[in-house]
């Protein structure tokens, strides 16, 4: 009896022998996440699969800004911007951080609107959660902003304070100006008298804020503040108020101090390192005097020129407080 064979090509292709006794082999196409290795000793093949995570999606950018701007008694440290977008959303935020410094008197929480601008829109910081600083301390905070996967730096800004106040500007690209608020010292010293009253006159600085009450000024105005010590000669005591100091404008006309020493002078009595505030007009550059006056008599009241000299930057506050130095003090030309 004779018995046949029949190969079946191509139904048997792993681990058997070919028609016609010819040992063959096969690899077969494995998935992306698994390895093969063979172990010579036994011939065997083991299969092992890892797993990879997926990379991050949310990427993040970090400027150094490092300016200092003040407002409304506050010095504010601005240290360095944080942009971070997610891709998949299209979301994303900008952390600001900076450092709140009150140099005022009280204890106060920062209530300047802070906002971003960039790219045509406006994202307004929620003031109310920051802390309370108090009178000489610092406390550091991040800001947190929303905007979304077009944000660039260029072309963005950070403004304080409303639009109907004096605004400090921080550009966080290259294409606005900064703006600080810095206070500006004025060349004023000297010594003016009134009957019995004698000052001298220490120094002046112009602000676009009154610092010990925290309070931000319109944008037309800024604060004049003189320091002088201040003696009376009389043989009364003497009530000193507000109307004994004045400011003559560079339009002629005289404005009364919004703040000063209220005290009884005794006879030789001298105070020292005291202040009068004055509110004064933008723009501010023209020749001032410091008026001296005793309203209880008619006598001439003392009379100190001194010249402001700034560059504002721009018209009215918005464009900038003043920011540079002051010529000396100088009387107003003749004539």
């Amino acid at each position: 009896m004779s018995v046949a064979f029949v190969c079946l090509t191509g139904l048997l292709s792993l681990g058997g022998a070919g028609c016609g006794g010819n040992k063959g082999t096969h690899s077969p196409t494995l998935p992306q996440s698994q390895s093969v290795s063979t172990d010579p000793a036994d011939n065997s093949t083991t299969s092992t699969t890892s797993t990879t995570t997926p990379p991050a999606r949310t990427a993040a950018s970090t400027i150094a800004i490092n300016k200092v701007v003040w407002f409304a008694g506050f010095k504010l440290a601005v240290k360095g911007a944080t942009l971070k977008t997610d891709p998949d959303s299209g979301t994303g935020t900008v952390d600001l951080a900076l450092t709140f410094n009150n140099e005022g008197s009280d204890p106060v929480r920062f209530d300047g609107q802070i906002n971003l601008h960039w790219g045509g829109n406006t994202d307004k910081f929620d003031i109310a959660t920051l802390p309370t600083v108090p009178p000489g301390a610092s406390s550091d905070a991040t800001l947190t902003f929303s905007v979304d996967d077009r944000f660039t730096f260029d072309g963005a800004l950070v403004t304080i304070g409303a639009p109907d106040h004096h605004q400090a500007v921080i550009p966080l690209g290259a294409t606005a100006p900064f703006i600080d608020l810095a206070p500006v010292r004025i060349s004023v010293t000297g010594p003016l008298s009134a009957g019995g009253l004698r000052a001298n006159v220490s120094g002046g600085e112009l602000r676009a804020d009154v610092e010990r009450s925290h309070l931000e000024l319109d944008r037309t105005q800024e604060s004049l503040f003189v320091s002088f010590d201040i003696n009376w000669s009389g043989n009364n005591n003497y009530a000193l108020s507000r109307n004994n100091f004045a400011l003559l404008l560079p339009t002629g006309s005289q404005v009364t101090a919004d703040e000063a020493p209220i005290d009884v002078l005794n006879p030789g009595a001298t105070r020292t390192n005291e202040t009068v505030r004055f509110t004064v007009p933008e723009p501010t550059s023209g020749f001032y005097a410091f008026l001296l006056r005793d309203p209880t008599g008619n006598r001439v009241p003392g009379e100190l020129p001194f010249v402001i000299a700034v560059n504002d930057l721009g018209a009215g506050a918005a464009a900038g407080a003043a920011t540079t130095t002051t010529v000396p003090s100088a009387p107003p030309p003749a004539g």
